[in-house]
């Protein structure tokens, strides 16, 4: 499988713009080269320090360390605040410095605050169910439809099977007049919140499963 597009039969522009750089490999960076035509310009826009490619080659990295192409570096951020914590945090890890991160109190003033309370599995996994049931309530979001748990993978108590079921037990517990079903040794129940795809087959399994009725 391949492109439409080539050095034969090139896009039909004066100007290319490629986003997100950062994730060209070699492999797609030649079939992006190779359809543009002679004369014509090529503009990469990203960020080295963000998501690299996931094929072979650091593409944007080395055409910027190679000092051949000419190179504008934006330093302002727009999409924070300039003394947003997330902002500053970044900059330090960039850095290879440890962040400086506002712990959890009452009165939040930080968009990027630190909870520690532990470096076991299990630690993390109360640390979270307090800031869901207690901490995030108090501050007039809903833990239900304001939130979203991110974390690395899916095994373990820190993953996503293990949080999504326990936060469900927290925020959606069983009832009698909620059914539910198991698929895949997950229980879907009605209240859950999803993405709209799975919304709708939970929502066609309830009215097949004779179980539910």
């Amino acid at each position: 499988m391949g492109f439409k597009r080539d050095n034969e039969n090139p896009l039909l522009c004066d100007a290319v713009i490629a986003d997100e750089a950062s994730m060209l490999d070699l492999f797609l960076a030649y079939s992006l080269v190779k359809a543009v035509a002679l004369g014509k310009q090529l503009l990469l826009v990203g960020d080295i320090d963000q998501l690299p490619s996931v094929g072979p080659g650091k593409v944007l990295a080395d055409l910027i360390n190679s000092l051949r192409v000419p190179v504008v570096r934006l330093t302002q951020v727009f999409r924070q605040a300039q003394q947003s914590a997330i902002v500053i945090a970044a900059h330090q890890i960039n850095q290879g410095d440890y962040p400086t991160l506002e712990p959890i109190s009452d009165n939040p003033v930080s968009d990027c605050l630190w909870h520690s309370g532990g470096y076991q599995p299990e630690h993390g996994v109360q640390g979270i169910c307090e800031l869901i049931t207690d901490f995030i309530p108090r501050l007039g979001f809903n833990p239900v439809c304001d939130v979203q748990v991110l974390c690395p993978m899916s095994r373990g108590l820190v993953g996503t099977r293990n949080l999504n079921a326990v936060l469900q037990g927290l925020l959606n517990p069983p009832s009698a007049d909620k059914p539910e079903i198991v698929r895949s040794g997950m229980t879907l129940r009605v209240g859950d919140v999803f993405d709209k795809p799975l919304k709708a087959s939970v929502a066609k399994l309830t009215r097949e499963d004779d179980s539910l009725d």
